[in-house]
């Protein structure tokens, strides 16, 4: 008996398998083919969004050197590709992101003045710093570049070539901006990671160098050949002479991978920061002291002189808590110094304040007799300096400032009982009473001066028997009421010499004259008779916002009186700082008030505002009543025998490390106001203000 083969649904399953088969065929064209696809775009994506992450870096870690203030940014060292439920994706593609080797930058044939000069002197300064790289782990993406922080340059390094994704920030004009980046940092990770940022030595203070025989020259670290960086510096490269930039030259380096910038002779602003990543971030140390106010100055018997040094680190920037040793080195007997409750010839372990200085008070003795003394204050971080021999002033660590204790009435001298003057100094009394608002007394050597003919009144000294040539030394006794313009200035051709006395206030000054070892004396009474005109008071100064913590004093305050018999009205400000790097004036907050606008003008009738949009470039002038934003374009409005608080804020400069609040502290700033009167007369007043 046969059995019948039954063949029915055959067809049915061997479709069932074939059609099984195309997908197992198509699925494995799609993992092999689309998903690859898919993940270097994934991947591509990912590499572009880590450039701007490091871009956003390279800002922020020059926004730590400009404003000392730490930050963090965030690097996505890794991505993930999307979930595929039928498909195999490999690992999720990761990234390192290191420190390079240490190398040095060096400054060649750079010179200072003064104190500062003690440490720049020529010779070659080195400051250690290193790069930053990011190299990606891809699966898919083929030849992804190496993107490399270098000295403020950030670029993607490929095979063949490299592009540039954010330009030099060394030279700027005539300003140099170098940053340091210390540390030690190696991350690797598939995801994002956190990079702190450490204000090591925040650029608070800026230098003027110059050359002394050679050309100040940049020495860079850098893989990068000399023609890319000629076209990195393409806007500041001078090879004709004759213009604003400053470089004249970009050359290889034959002994290490190194460019060298060699410059133009002429100044320039230095700027140096160091900012610490990831571990090993090594401080910086007291470097040397230099004078800020008081050197040469001349000191009247029986007044006073405020002495300010400061300590700063090889980045010239100030260092606090230091302790520095005070020695007075004269041949007067009652003079001493005081400062930080110590009084005496020596004063130890005087300890820096938050701006890294200290302040000293000299005073000259009540009176004595004979010619002018020279003084020495000596200043030392290391050991106490000796009185008389032993003492090397010109060494980073130590610092003279030199005075001239004046016999302010001559006792002791010829003309005065004494015989040991060359000649005599005395007040040209006729030439100063032939200035305006000027009225003098010979007869007891006193004048008075209206100050509402100005801000300042020139006095003439002359010598008898005529001494061309020679130095005369000017002092008073109460700087409160008014100070000399300059402390010292030489005689002409006929034996004089001319010198302004700035009045703050109205009150009774001594002013001193003294040369060859004779002086005199002139008293004067400073007065307003409330004459017609707008004048400035002389009153100008730094300040700053409550809300900025008062530590960087980039703001200007000062007032002026309306002195007319009616109404005036401030229509137009005119900002002219005589520094060439304050070039912006500026208060981002976006909102309008006193201290949230770049002008702001407090005044009995109207206050006056203008919170311009973005800021403003200086030298500029503002039209009050146009150029801020909707709503805050408000002029100043002052009646008659009135006063009007000026606020300019805040001052900026922007080069280098990019913007940065300037401290406006002994800058000088040209102003002028324009006005209009309420019977329709315009006029200006033009002064200048320092912080």
């Amino acid at each position: 008996m046969r059995l019948r083969t039954d063949e029915r649904g055959v067809t049915v399953q061997i479709g069932t398998v074939l059609l099984f088969g195309v997908l197992v065929i198509l699925l494995s064209i799609y993992q092999a083919s689309v998903v690859p696809q898919q993940n270097e775009q994934v991947e591509f994506t990912h590499n572009q969004q880590v450039q701007s992450q490091l871009q956003e870096l390279r800002d922020d870690l020059h926004r730590t050197a400009a404003t000392g203030s730490d930050g963090s940014a965030s690097v996505a060292l890794g991505t993930q590709y999307p979930v595929r439920a039928f498909f195999v994706n490999p690992a999720p593609p990761s990234g390192t992101l290191r420190t390079r080797p240490p190398a040095n930058l060096t400054l060649e044939n750079a010179t200072a003045s003064g104190e500062t000069g003690d440490y720049w002197t020529g010779t070659a300064r080195n400051f250690s710093t290193r790069g930053l790289t990011y190299d990606p782990l891809y699966h898919v993406y083929q030849n992804p570049p190496t993107t490399v922080y270098d000295n403020g340059i950030l670029y993607n390094r490929f095979d063949g070539a490299n592009r540039t994704l954010a330009g030099q920030r060394l030279v700027d004009g005539n300003s140099i901006s170098l940053v340091a980046l210390n540390g030690s940092l190696s991350k690797s990770s598939s995801s994002t990671a956190t990079v702190d940022l450490r204000s090591v030595s925040a650029a608070t203070r800026t230098v003027t160098v110059g050359n002394d025989s050679n050309n100040v020259s940049i020495l860079v670290p850098t893989k990068r050949p000399a023609d890319e960086w000629e076209d990195l510096l393409s806007a500041e490269l001078n090879q004709t002479k004759g213009d604003d930039r400053y470089i004249r030259a970009v050359e290889e380096d034959p002994d290490r991978s190194a460019v060298r910038l060699v410059l133009e002779p002429a100044t320039y602003e230095l700027e140096l920061a160091k900012v610490g990543v990831g571990t090993d971030v090594i401080d910086t140390d007291p470097h040397y002291v230099t004078d800020v106010r008081g050197d040469s100055a001349s000191v009247a018997e029986n007044s006073g002189q405020e002495l300010i040094v400061e300590v700063r680190d090889r980045f010239d920037n100030p260092v606090s808590g230091t302790s520095v040793n005070v020695t007075l080195d004269s041949a007067l007997s009652a003079d001493e110094l005081a400062a930080q409750g110590q009084r005496g010839d020596q004063l130890t372990d005087l300890t820096t304040d938050a701006e890294g200085r200290v302040a000293i008070q000299y005073d000259a003795p009540t009176g004595f007799d004979g010619a002018n003394r020279n003084v020495e204050v000596r200043i030392g971080m290391a050991s106490v300096p000796p009185a008389g021999g032993g003492f090397a002033p010109g060494t980073p660590e130590n610092a003279s400032l030199n005075l001239t204790a004046v016999n302010a009435d001559g006792s002791g001298l010829s003309g005065s009982g004494g015989s040991d003057a060359a000649y005599q100094t005395l007040w040209d009394i006729p030439a100063i009473e032939t200035e305006p608002g000027t009225t003098c007394y010979a007869a007891n050597d006193t004048c008075r001066y209206d100050q509402s003919a100005g801000a300042s009144v020139a006095l003439t000294a002359k010598t008898v028997p005529t001494a061309q040539n020679a130095p005369v030394e000017f002092s008073v006794n109460d700087t409160t009421v008014a100070e000399f313009a300059s402390d010292r200035l030489n005689t002409d051709t006929d034996g004089r010499a001319t010198v302004d006395l700035d009045t703050v206030t109205t009150g009774v000054v001594n002013a001193y004259a003294a040369s060859g070892g004779s002086g005199d004396a002139l008293a004067i009474e400073v007065y307003s008779s409330g004459a017609s005109g707008l004048t400035y008071n002389d009153d100008g100064q730094a300040t700053d916002s409550p809300t900025d913590g008062g530590t960087t004093e980039s703001a200007l305050e000062f007032s002026v009186t309306n002195r007319f018999d009616q109404r005036l009205t401030i229509t137009d400000v005119t900002v002219a700082p005589q520094a060439g790097f304050i070039n912006r004036l500026n208060d981002p907050s976006g909102r309008e008030g006193k201290w949230e606008s770049e002008l702001y003008v407090e005044a009995n009738l109207q206050n006056g505002v203008t919170d311009v949009p973005g800021g403003t470039d200086l030298p500029t002038t503002i039209d009050m009543d146009a150029d801020g934003h909707s709503g805050a374009n408000v002029e100043a409005v002052l009646s008659s025998g009135s006063d009007a608080t000026v606020f300019l804020y805040k001052f900026q400069f922007q080069a280098g490390f990019g913007t940065r609040d300037q401290d406006m502290n002994g800058r000088a700033v040209d102003i002028t106001l324009a006005y209009e009167l309420a019977d329709g007369t315009t006029g200006t007043l033009t002064f200048t203000v320092t912080g």
